[in-house]
């Protein structure tokens, strides 16, 4: 793909994307930066099966229409669980280094989350994530509840370990705040 055509994309994304997508989502100016850069580098990487049958620009915003979609259904998902952690609401933030932060404490807590046991990981998604009932849980996994409490508590100090051996640093900063 030419220098050319992907200034004609770039022109033709930042002309018409902010539009469409002010219809769907609440958007801020670096949505739609990091939506449009992406679409590019996904252009210049799909261009050689691209059949030219329609233009390039209404072929790259096909791709812009699905990124953006996709990026909008992570944000969510990662604020749905960072919400866990916080007290505070994340739907909407103040700067990009905040969201980079905030991606960054999701995947720490992913990764701490993935090296609990596998009852542990379990008891933590059905008790916290899909919030169902404790006495739904001891059914389900065919504990008692003094097994449950201990192997609970043990879950949450276990996170709360592998979080703090990954990045101990991270809570003192003030990018939370």
């Amino acid at each position: 793909m030419t220098n050319q055509q992907l200034k004609e994309i770039k022109d033709y994304l930042y002309q018409k994307l902010p539009k469409y997508l002010s219809r769907y989502y609440q958007v801020h100016s670096f949505d739609i930066d990091e939506i449009i850069n992406e679409t590019l580098y996904k252009c210049d990487l799909k261009y050689l099966t691209f059949r030219h049958e329609s233009k390039t620009t209404t072929w790259a915003f096909s791709f812009a229409k699905y990124i953006a979609m996709n990026h909008f259904r992570k944000q969510i998902r990662y604020q749905q669980h960072i919400r866990m952690f916080e007290n505070q609401c994340t739907y909407y933030f103040d700067s990009p280094h905040r969201i980079i932060c905030r991606k960054q404490l999701y995947y720490d807590v992913r990764w701490a989350f993935h090296q609990l046991n596998f009852l542990q990981k379990q008891l933590i998604y059905f008790y916290v994530i899909k919030q169902i009932p404790k006495h739904n849980i001891y059914r389900l996994l065919k504990i008692n509840k003094k097994c449950f409490d201990t192997l609970y508590d043990q879950a949450l100090n276990e996170l709360k370990d592998y979080f703090l051996k990954k990045h101990g640093t991270y809570l003192n900063s003030d990018s939370f705040v």
